[in-house]
C-alpha cells in the first residue's frame, strides 16, 4: 500500500495512497510505495509527470544507475539484514523540486521501519526540515545500517576459517569460492552507489544543493568509501583462507604420500626377509617323506623357518600399523 508523507512548514502528515502538498517553500511530499501494482505505477506516473521506461527497467538492473536527471531518477541495489539473513533489493529514487518519489519492489519490515524512522528524525527538525535533509536522512539511516550487512559477512568468513582449521573441510573451497564472488559482487553495487551520491553531491540534481546540502552528502559518500575499504579487507581475508585451506589439503596429501613411502619400504623389508627360507628351500630342496632315509635336511625345520619368518614379517608390520594409525583411518 502506498503511503505518502506531507511535510509543510515543518509538520508531517501521512496518509494513504498518493497526495500532494501545497506550494510554499518548506512543502514537500514523499511517496513511499512497496510493492506497486500496475495501477500505482500508472498514477504515479501520470501525476508527476514521470517516463513510463523508468518503471519498466529499475527492477531488472543488476546494479546502481543513474537514468536522468531532471528529474533526478536512479535505482539503487540496497543491503539489508532481515530475520538474521543477507537480503537485497533494488530501490527506485525519483526526486523532483517538492517531491520524492522511493519504490521498493516486495514489501519488507526493514524499508517500512526506515521509513518511519527517517520521518522521526524529519519531525525533529521542524521548520528546518527539507527534501534535502529527507533525502539525505534516508540514505544515511540506510547506508548507516550496511554495517550490520558487513558485520554478517564478517561473521560468515569466521565460520570459513574454523571450517578449514577443522578436520573435516569437504566441500568448503566451493562455498568460500562462492561467497567471494558474492561479497565481490555487492563490492561493485556499493561503489556504484557512491558514485550516484558523488553526482548528487555535484549538484546534479533539481533540488538545490547548498554548502550544507553538499556537506551531508560528502558525510553519506565518505560512508559508503569507508564500507568499502572494509570489504577490501574482507576479500583479502577470504583469499588468506583459501590459501589456509590449499595449504592444508597439501600437507594432508604429503602425510599420505609419506605414509605409502613408509608401506613400500616394510612390505620391501618383509620381502626381503622372506627371500631367505625360498632361497634355502630352493636350493636345497625340501627332502622326501620318510626322514629315516637319510636324504638331505629334515623338512621341518625348513618349514618352521619360513613359519617363524613370516609371523616375524606380520608383527613388524602389525606394530608399524599401529603406529601409523592406518587402522584407525580404514575405520573411518
Amino acid at each position: 500500500m502506498i503511503k505518502t508523507a506531507v511535510c509543510q512548514n515543518g509538520k508531517v502528515d501521512i496518509k494513504k495512497g498518493i497526495a500532494n502538498c501545497k506550494n510554499g517553500k518548506n512543502s514537500f511530499v514523499w511517496v513511499y510505495a512497496p510493492d506497486p501494482s500496475q495501477a500505482e505505477l500508472a498514477e504515479i506516473e501520470k501525476k508527476f509527470n514521470i517516463q513510463k521506461e523508468v518503471f519498466q527497467r529499475y527492477s531488472h538492473e543488476t546494479k546502481s544507475k543513474k537514468y536522468s536527471s531532471n528529474p533526478l531518477a536512479f535505482v539503487m541495489v540496497d543491503y539489508y539484514v532481515e530475520k538474521e539473513q543477507i537480503q537485497n533489493s533494488r530501490l527506485l529514487f525519483i526526486l523532483k523540486e517538492n517531491a520524492l518519489i522511493t519504490i521498493v519492489p516486495k514489501k519488507s519490515e526493514y524499508y517500512d521501519y526506515l521509513f518511519e524512522r527517517v520521518l522521526e528524525a524529519l519531525r525533529l527538525r521542524k521548520e528546518k526540515a527539507t527534501i534535502t535533509w529527507l533525502l539525505y536522512d534516508f540514505l544515511e539511516e540506510d547506508i548507516e545500517d550496511n554495517y550490520e550487512v558487513l558485520q554478517k559477512t564478517e561473521e560468515m568468513i569466521s565460520k570459513f576459517e574454523e571450517t578449514v582449521i577443522d578436520a573435516n573441510t569437504q566441500g568448503s573451497a566451493k562455498e568460500i569460492v562462492r561467497f567471494k564472488r558474492e561479497l565481490f559482487k555487492m563490492r561493485r553495487r556499493f561503489w556504484a552507489s557512491a558514485k550516484i551520491v558523488f553526482l548528487m553531491r555535484k549538484g546534479l540534481t533539481p533540488v538545490k544543493i547548498d554548502q550544507d546540502a553538499a556537506i551531508l552528502l560528502d558525510d553519506v559518500y565518505d560512508t559508503l568509501i569507508h564500507q568499502l575499504d572494509i570489504m577490501s579487507t574482507q576479500h583479502e581475508m577470504l583469499t588468506d583462507v583459501l590459501t589456509i585451506y590449499s595449504t592444508k589439503i597439501s600437507n594432508e596429501i604429503s602425510k599420505r604420500v609419506k605414509k605409502l613411502t613408509y608401506i613400500t619400504l616394510v612390505l620391501t623389508g618383509i620381502g626381503a626377509v622372506l627371500t631367505v627360507p625360498n632361497t634355502i628351500a630352493t636350493i636345497f630342496g625340501i627332502p622326501y617323506f620318510p626322514r629315516e632315509l637319510g636324504e638331505g635336511i629334515a623338512w621341518e625345520y625348513i618349514l618352521a623357518l619360513l613359519g617363524i619368518s613370516t609371523i616375524i614379517s606380520t608383527y613388524f608390520l602389525y606394530r608399524y600399523w599401529q603406529k601409523q594409525g592406518l587402522t584407525e583411518e580404514s575405520k573411518e
